[in-house]
């Protein structure tokens, strides 16, 4: 693995320094197996997203909406990530290698489930369409915020924090 990022490196950019590019390799290398899935992943989800809304302006969409903000993941979702995670912390050489990149393939679901999270807070400001605009932005630029958005989307999974926090409109009611 370690080759191919080095190959494709010196084939991209050829003006990055040798150390600067044997760093990354070796940073990238541990994880690039899991990350292209999990990149390959969202990119169909975001694909199937766009050609549904597509299809939903046209007139042409079978099926009903799907509320994205009210999406949730069955219990097994979570028993593949802890397992993952303990062959990547207890796993020797390879399967530790593999549960690495498992635990990043894993967290593709809890991703889309802290997504809801956060626009589920969106709701509940007067700010929703800036607040969500830059959240989106930073999260393009950050790549540790979809970590923390994964992190938020397994706490969700675990101790369900949208139940928590019911739109303000709702709260007026009672």
């Amino acid at each position: 693995m370690a080759g191919l990022i080095s190959h494709a490196l010196d084939r991209a950019g050829s003006q990055i320094p040798a150390d600067s590019r044997d760093t990354l390799t070796m940073g990238l290398t541990p994880f690039f197996p899991g990350m292209a899935v999990a990149s390959w992943i969202v990119m169909h989800l975001v694909n199937a997203a766009f050609g549904q809304s597509a299809l939903v302006k046209s007139g042409r969409n079978l099926r009903p909406r799907i509320s994205y903000a009210n999406i949730t993941l069955p219990d097994w979702c979570s028993w593949v990530l802890v397992s993952a995670g303990i062959f990547a912390l207890l796993g020797p050489g390879d399967w530790s290698y593999l549960g690495r990149n498992l635990v990043i393939v894993a967290m593709v679901p809890f991703f889309l489930l802290g997504l809801a999270v956060a626009h589920t807070y969106v709701r509940r400001s007067s700010f929703g369409t800036p607040m969500i605009i830059s959240f989106y932005i930073i999260l393009l630029v950050l790549w540790w915020a979809a970590f923390a958005v994964a992190c938020a989307g397994v706490v969700e999974q675990w101790i369900g924090l949208r139940k928590r926090m019911r739109p303000i409109n709702d709260q007026e009611k009672e």
